[in-house]
């Protein structure tokens, strides 16, 4: 059996929400699914990387619960958590090693700089990094930094992100290093220290990124959920803008791991792009299924801090939407939590809502409204139901409204028939 061991590596700043970073996890997470699904033996680790107090804007549980509700952090998957503190004791033992053997440079100042040098003159100039996306890249140890050295311990005695990451490998026993382009030259700093420690190096795997025009603000999760967007339709965007098609849709992580072909990942970064977000995401409405919707709703709900009532799940599983998604959206037409709109659209609502409740379709309901434009029907029903104006299929929220509509009318009539030939009976 072989065995699949990677890590997840979180610093707790912004960047665990940031859709750029999302993405590249998504398809890590993937990879291992897919190891995972044909029976090799797998494991995730999911690593807080706080060697840097300065960098810290969330605590752990904060991190490590977003990434258990979008379903990354499950129990099908041995999961280990860890902080890469967790190492200090190991990371000392290998720092005394590479001291003794000549490969450290104190500073002044108290940093300790790996001495690429002496790597040189022992291994040669030239570091062949093998990657699976990528094949075979060569760097030039000569040309790597100017002063033929890089920092690998702060004067403090903690440890930076090339050494303490080479440790993991050992402690962890990490199989695949996967991770963005933008770590690429980091793989060259890696591998003179795993060489020079004697290290087996694991697989690299660098993924495309997504960039976006707009530097100085990166958009995180939370933004576009409260934009209107739903989180299945966005995840499936963002597997899709840097792997195979970009009209692909994925309706789970499964989806996507079931059939992944590392040679369909994309070579060049691409840049996000909200027109392609919105079109895949009507898509992903007109065609997903009963169950992947409904979990796209509770997780949805649950990231935009909706409460998901317990005593109603059992109910919205068996009975699918109905019941669950018009009487909580109708309930929460005042929120805070919808967009909001104006006293003539808050107009058009009013007339809409007890034709909703009567399970008019669109057409009946158009009828009933013929003065207004059908545009703001559509609008107003999709609002209703979702609490903004554009990103769903208002004929697929329709559609699965009023027929589970029937569906709940035929259970409840099973359920009495049932209840009269059981009491019939006694």
């Amino acid at each position: 059996m072989n065995k699949c061991i990677i890590k997840i590596g979180l610093t707790p700043s912004n960047a665990p929400f940031r859709i750029s970073n999302l993405r590249t996890f998504i398809y890590a997470y993937g990879i291992l699914l897919n190891h995972y699904n044909n029976g090799n033996n797998c494991k995730l680790i999911f690593q807080i990387e706080d060697t840097n107090p300065n960098k810290r804007l969330h605590t752990d549980n904060q991190i490590i619960d977003f990434y258990r509700k979008i379903g990354i952090l499950n129990d099908n998957i041995d999961i280990e958590y860890t902080k890469q503190k967790d190492n200090t004791d190991l990371c000392e033992y290998y720092y005394h090693i590479l001291l003794n053997q000549g490969y450290i440079i104190v500073a002044d100042n108290g940093v300790s700089y790996f001495n690429i040098k002496k790597y040189i003159n022992k291994f040669g100039q030239y570091i062949n990094i093998s990657d699976l996306i990528k094949s075979n890249v060569v760097f030039d140890a000569n040309n790597l930094t100017e002063n033929n050295m890089f920092a690998i311990r702060r004067s403090d005695g903690s440890y930076l992100y090339h050494f303490a990451s080479c440790i993991d490998n050992i402690s962890l026993g990490l199989t695949h290093i996967i991770r963005g382009n933008n770590k690429l030259t980091s793989s060259a700093f890696q591998t003179m220290i795993c060489r020079s420690l004697n290290i087996k190096i694991p697989k690299f795997i660098h993924l495309p990124l997504l960039l976006e025009k707009n530097e100085d603000h990166r958009r995180n999760v939370y933004e576009l959920l409260n934009e209107g967007y739903d989180f299945q339709p966005l995840a499936s965007y963002l597997i899709s803008s840097g792997y195979g098609d970009s009209n692909m849709i994925y309706y789970s992580y499964n989806d996507f791991a079931k059939n992944l072909d590392m040679s369909k990942f994309h070579i060049k970064d691409g840049n996000f792009d909200r027109n392609i977000l919105r079109k895949n995401s009507i898509r992903y409405f007109n065609n997903v299924s009963y169950d992947d919707y409904c979990n796209n709703i509770v997780t949805t709900a649950i990231l935009r801090n909706e409460e998901v009532p317990l005593d109603l799940l059992p109910i919205f599983y068996e009975d699918k939407l109905s019941y669950y998604q018009i009487k909580k959206h109708l309930s929460l037409l005042n929120s805070n939590e919808y967009e909001s709109i104006s006293c003539e659209e808050k107009q058009i609502v009013d007339k809409i809502i007890p034709l909703l409740e009567n399970h008019l379709s669109i057409p009946e309901i158009m009828n009933n409204l013929n003065t207004i434009s059908s545009k703001n029907i559509y609008e107003m029903i999709q609002w209703i139901f979702t609490g903004h104006k554009v990103g769903t299929s208002c004929n697929v929220l329709m559609n699965i409204y009023n027929s589970n509509y029937k569906r709940n009318v035929l259970l409840k009539k099973e359920r009495k028939k049932n209840e009269k030939n059981t009491n019939g009976g006694m």
